[in-house]
């Protein structure tokens, strides 16, 4: 049997040397075609950025996640879950009162969370609702919304009263 040309470890040491790598430090550390390196690297297991697009790797035992689920090196940001998307869902789904939009950019670290917040309201994947003239997101699971939604409440901010029926509504219009 003829020996492998290209050796998992050989990326295993370029990450501990440098713990995170770029795609075109992967491929050149790895020195063959892009599809090897990636057979490579996933029989290593491994983690993507959730920030810079997903641009940055490294290996699935080199981060020390924190109580969040959350790992930053040098600026670099990951996720045990994944996505800049699957995180958000997964921090708004463990928090205790929800979050808003300020909450979520502040633990991420990234810019602007609210492009990302209204396609995961247009999938279904969280619910949202005004509490003191901001938008607060919730649990899509019911009864872990419903205590968020308490607890929101119960740091002094009221959501506003529910809508009146449609029928009131357009009658009032006309």
């Amino acid at each position: 049997m003829r020996t492998p040309r290209f050796q998992a470890q050989h990326l295993r040491d370029a990450f501990r040397r440098k713990k995170v790598l770029t795609r075109n430090e992967l491929l050149r550390t790895a020195g063959c075609s892009s599809m090897t390196a990636w057979r490579l690297l996933k029989s290593c297991g491994y983690w993507t950025s959730y920030n810079f697009n997903g641009r940055f790797y490294t290996l699935a035992d080199i981060p020390q996640f924190d109580e969040r689920g959350l790992w930053a090196y040098q600026g670099i940001r990951f996720s045990k879950w994944g996505p800049l998307t699957e995180t958000m869902i997964a921090l708004v789904e463990h928090s205790k009162a929800g979050m808003t939009p300020e909450q979520l950019q502040q633990q991420l670290h990234v810019k602007n969370v609210r492009p990302a917040l209204s396609r995961l309201i247009e999938r279904n994947c969280l619910t949202r609702r005004k509490f003191g003239g901001q938008f607060v997101y919730f649990s899509l699971a019911e009864i872990s919304r419903e205590r968020q939604q308490k607890r929101r409440a119960e740091q002094g901010v009221k959501p506003p009263p529910p809508l009146p029926p449609a029928e009131q509504i357009i009658a009032l219009l006309v």
